[in-house]
Order: structure tokens, then sequence, then C-alpha cells
């Protein structure tokens, strides 16, 4: 009887693990975690990447797209909520800022001058 349910569950696990990960090609995917959540990746060449997904328990769904130009990089989404957010990250070599908003409203920045951060 041990042996039966060992191997049940043994079962069960590889069966749970096999559901984790993503199918489809470098440009579309969909996806799955550990927990059931799913979430599809759209890349469109090689600066554009729009997110989005679903929290299997609760159902919220949110988004996120990046857009690479030159050395900025600009995100936006929209939280389980449906409220927006962005961000705006520059890179000069070694060095980075950022600014933004987040979904509750509220100004951010931050600087990096190598491994200096503020």
């Amino acid at each position: 009887m041990k042996i039966l349910l060992l191997t049940v569950a043994i079962g069960l696990l590889s069966v749970h693990q096999a559901d984790a990960g993503c199918y489809g090609t470098k440009r579309y995917a969909n996806c799955n975690d550990y927990q059931g959540n799913s979430y599809r990746v759209q890349r469109h060449g090689r600066s554009t990447t729009f997110m989005s997904g679903q929290n299997s328990r609760t159902g919220e769904r949110w988004s996120r797209e990046s857009r690479s130009i030159g050395n900025t990089t600009i995100l936006r989404g929209r939280d389980r909520d449906g409220t927006s957010w962005y961000m705006q990250e520059r890179k000069f070599g070694p060095n980075r800022s950022w600014y933004g908003s987040d979904s509750n409203g509220n100004s951010f920045s931050g600087r990096c001058v190598g491994n200096d951060c503020w």
C-alpha cells in the first residue's frame, strides 16, 4: 500500500511540474507557472515585448509592455486592479537612471553610478 501511495504521489508531482513552462515560439509564447497562473508573451522585433497574465486563484489580470529605443527603455502596464503604472529607464555605460509612477499614483526616481545607487 505504501508503494502504491508513493507511486501515485510521484506521478501527481511530475504531472504538476510538466504543466509549468512556456510553449510556442520566441515571438509568441503561452506560459504557466507552478501555481497554475498563466501568461502570454509577445515579442515584436528586438525592442518591444508585451506580456499579460491571469492569476488562477483570483482571476485577476495584469499586463506589461516594454519598449527600448536606443539607451532608453519604457515600461508601462496595468496591475491586477486595472490601475496603470509607468517607468522609464536610461542607461549610459555602467550608469543608469529611472523615474515613473506606481499604480497608486506615487512618483519615484533613482540613479546608479556604477554599483552605487540612490
